[in-house]
């Protein structure tokens, strides 16, 4: 499933004037592809998701998705915060995409259970949010949204406000769910180390309006990548070093 965003413009409106954020930016993803989007605050990369799902549609340009009928059915879109309802049990609240989607069927729980089990949470399947760590609940959010099965995934910044080890595991599940189920994903994030990890390749934005960015093909020689397996990696602080050395300081900004 391939993204292609062509000449792409988009601005705001703001009581100072006119903000431009992308100005004839263009940028393709191919189908299958894990993209790292990195850059400063406020340099577009969220307003890069709501054009890619639909959300914002006032831009010029064009917005292409291969096969694409409908979005809300081909992308999932998970965000920094859980957005978990506290009177739905884990269960419940897995399933409400898939329940709205109308997409409810006989093997439903049984792969509820399976992703359950596979992130170490199967005991907390009749829990509430509010009997849950944070970590806890990202990796229902998550589990929430890999049971869309869309074909495309949106992640902004999920990971972030979790525990470092959390944050290691779910960095490593993602990555391979991505691979094994053949799913195209974007992540914002601003971790170089998470960058690398689970990325084939990162997009670096800079300062407001986007143009031209820095783009960095990531490859491991390692079987099963991980965390852990790509720091022992002698590329990773190369990659490191280029990515840190891409990005805007704060007395650039």
């Amino acid at each position: 499933m391939n993204i292609e965003l062509k000449n792409i413009t988009k601005s705001f409106s703001t009581p100072t004037g006119n903000v431009e954020v992308f100005k004839n930016l263009n940028l393709t993803i191919r189908s299958g592809e894990f993209v790292s989007i990195l850059g400063p605050n406020g340099c577009g990369k969220t307003t890069l998701f709501n054009l890619i799902i639909g959300l914002d549609n006032e831009y010029s340009g064009e917005v292409k998705l291969d096969h694409i009928a409908d979005r809300r059915t081909a992308i999932a879109y998970m965000m920094q915060k859980d957005l978990l309802l506290p009177w739905k049990t884990v269960y419940q609240n897995i399933i409400v995409g898939i329940e709205i989607q109308g997409k409810i069927n006989s093997s439903t729980k049984e792969n509820v259970m399976q992703y359950l089990k596979r992130f170490g949470i199967s005991n907390l399947v009749h829990s509430y949010p509010s009997q849950l760590s944070g970590g806890e609940r990202q990796k229902v959010a998550l589990i929430r949204t890999l049971m869309l099965d869309s074909e495309i995934m949106l992640l902004d910044e999920p990971f972030s406000a979790i525990d470092y080890n959390t944050r290691l595991e779910l960095q490593a599940q993602i990555h391979a769910l991505s691979k094994e189920n053949h799913k195209t994903v974007l992540l914002i994030t601003h971790d170089i180390d998470e960058a690398i990890t689970v990325s084939d390749r990162t997009i670096i934005f800079n300062h407001k309006p986007n143009e031209t960015f820095k783009e960095l093909q990531i490859t491991f020689d390692v079987e099963k990548r991980s965390p852990i397996s790509v720091k022992q990696d002698q590329k990773f602080s190369k990659y490191f070093t280029e990515m840190w050395q891409s990005l805007p300081k704060q007395d650039e900004q």
